[in-house]
Parts: C-alpha cells; sequence; structure tokens
C-alpha cells in the first residue's frame, strides 16, 4: 500500500514540475529573451514529460 502512495507523490511532483517547465518556457518567450541551450532543453521537455517534469524543478 506504501508503494502506491509513493507512486502517487512521485508522480504529483512529476506533474508539478511539468507545469512549472511549461510556465517558464511561456515566461522566457514572452520576455524577449535569448535563444539558450537550456530554452532550447526546456522546449524539448513539453513533449517527453520525465525531462520537463525534472528540468520544471530548476
Amino acid at each position: 500500500m506504501y508503494f502506491l502512495l509513493a507512486y502517487f507523490l512521485l508522480a504529483l511532483v512529476a506533474f508539478i514540475g511539468w507545469v512549472m517547465n511549461l510556465i517558464d518556457v511561456i515566461n522566457i518567450a514572452l520576455a524577449n529573451a535569448p535563444f539558450t541551450t537550456l530554452l532550447f532543453v526546456k522546449l524539448a521537455g513539453i513533449p517527453i514529460p520525465f525531462l520537463g517534469s525534472i528540468l520544471g524543478w530548476f
């Protein structure tokens, strides 16, 4: 039972990170910031949820 709770919490944290990554990409685009490598990787993290969930926290 604890395994399911841990899995649910991990999935929730990953989803929150992905949403934060999406918000960060939108904010960078609206601010007309230069196109950097981090922005390119964050853009790649939108269709790749595992990458986006990690980058959302950084």
